[in-house]
């Protein structure tokens, strides 16, 4: 992916749309459209952190499993929503 820029945008494009179809499907369950901007940030965020995972485990020599880096990664963005309480 990364040697070829051809694949490399089709790819940014399906996580764009990943993040794009994550952020509806959270619009169905929190429907508020005042919320609509949080929803997207958070789908952005859940995105990204799915991709430095996947990056993490790919460049990983210890055959730690990817749930790991997930849970990881996920984990790191802790602080950040609890300064927000």
């Amino acid at each position: 992916m990364r040697s070829s820029d051809a694949l490399s945008g089709r790819k940014d494009t399906a996580e764009i749309q990943m993040e794009r179809d994550l952020a509806d499907a959270m619009s169905t369950l929190w429907p508020d459209p005042a919320q609509r901007t949080q929803l997207r940030i958070a789908a952005m965020m859940a995105i990204g952190t799915l991709r430095l995972s996947l990056d993490d485990w790919r460049n990983d020599t210890s055959d730690t499993p990817l749930a790991q880096h997930l849970d990881r990664n996920f984990r790191a963005l802790m602080p950040l929503a609890n300064d927000g309480e």
